[in-house]
């Protein structure tokens, strides 16, 4: 019984053992028939359509770059003309302080001696003057200075009281009588 079961088990090893799966269907891809010869040609235009399509998105990307190059030279630049804007500002306020300083010291003996009288221009212009630099009542001072330019247009410190008023009508951020008085 042994030899049979052995020679059973042989025989089922030696069946299962041989190839017993088909040829799977080869076809020569350079053979050209119909069917191939459309497929091909859907290729070459897929390929040729992604072609120009990755050109077109680098252009855009490029154009990008640029203009972002571009809007960043452009805030640089307004950057440094706000910059220098201030300090030109700056300077004005500087000089025109100097100014006053000097116009002040160049008649210190008459100031101090004999005090303006009330009712001359000098007199009128520095309390005006006061008003802003020592005072700190800029309200008052605006006052002071549209009664000064009405009240002696034809003084030589007019041009001054015009600039006093214009910053601090500025400072106070009055545009309607700022546009009034330029």
């Amino acid at each position: 019984m042994k030899k049979r079961n052995l020679s059973a088990v042989m025989l089922l090893t030696a069946f299962f053992s041989f190839p017993s799966y088909a040829a799977a269907p080869v076809s020569d891809a350079t053979v050209s028939t119909a069917s191939n010869a459309e497929l091909l040609k859907r290729m070459d235009e897929l390929t040729r359509v992604m072609t120009i399509r990755n050109k077109m998105q680098i252009r855009f990307q490029t154009q990008l770059d640029q203009l972002g190059q571009e809007i960043n030279q452009i805030k640089g630049s307004m950057e440094v003309f706000s910059n220098d804007l201030e300090q030109i500002e700056e300077r004005q306020r500087n000089l025109y302080q100097m100014l006053d300083e000097r116009q002040q010291t160049s008649q210190p003996v008459a100031v101090s001696a004999t005090p303006a009288a009330p009712g001359t221009d000098k007199a009128a212009y520095q309390a005006a003057v006061d008003l802003v630099l020592n005072d700190k009542q800029y309200l008052q001072a605006i006052t002071a200075f549209e009664a000064f330019v009405i009240d002696y247009p034809e003084s030589s410190y007019v041009p001054n009281a015009q600039y006093w008023l214009g910053q601090l009508l500025y400072k106070e951020k009055n545009e309607m009588k700022l546009k009034l008085h330029s």
